[in-house]
């Protein structure tokens, strides 16, 4: 029952997205009204998943090229004992752009929130939170979004 529930009520796009709250690396509480007034791509991951780490170059990339245009929100999905690592991964691999992570199972918080079942995921929304595209796994980002941006 709970998997249809979720289902149910997926993000869907032309749909707003449910907000949240969650801790930055720096410890201020963000929210994803935070953001409102500007695109923001919601980039689900965690330092264990091993095609998250390749389109980290390209989400730097992204977030060079359209700096205020467009806010990148990594969520990183950790276990408990995980914080140095996750903290040490963004320095690593130069994630200048808002890192957030909960240290928790899958099954709980945002990534329930949100369904998300596969890493990495992405999802694009526009300036009202309203969801304009799920970006899958090795989709060219630039191309999806610089399209989205353009319309």
């Amino acid at each position: 029952m709970t998997r249809i529930n979720n289902f149910r009520n997926r993000p869907r796009i032309g749909k707003k997205l449910p907000t949240f709250k969650l801790l930055d690396a720096t410890g201020k509480t963000i929210s994803l009204t935070s953001f409102a007034g500007k695109y923001v791509l919601l980039d689900f991951w965690g330092t264990w998943c091993v095609p998250c780490i390749p389109s980290i170059p390209e989400l730097r990339a992204i977030h060079k090229k359209y700096g205020n245009r467009l806010a990148i929100i990594s969520i990183a999905l950790e276990r408990p004992t995980d914080r140095e690592k996750w903290l040490k991964a963004i320095s690593k691999y130069e994630m200048s752009w808002t890192q957030t992570a909960e240290f928790t199972s899958a099954k709980e918080g945002i990534n329930r929130l949100y369904n998300v079942i596969e890493y990495p995921t992405l999802l694009l929304a526009d300036p009202d939170g309203i969801l304009l595209a799920k970006i899958k796994y090795g989709e060219r980002l630039d191309n999806k979004i610089g399209q989205l941006l353009a319309k």
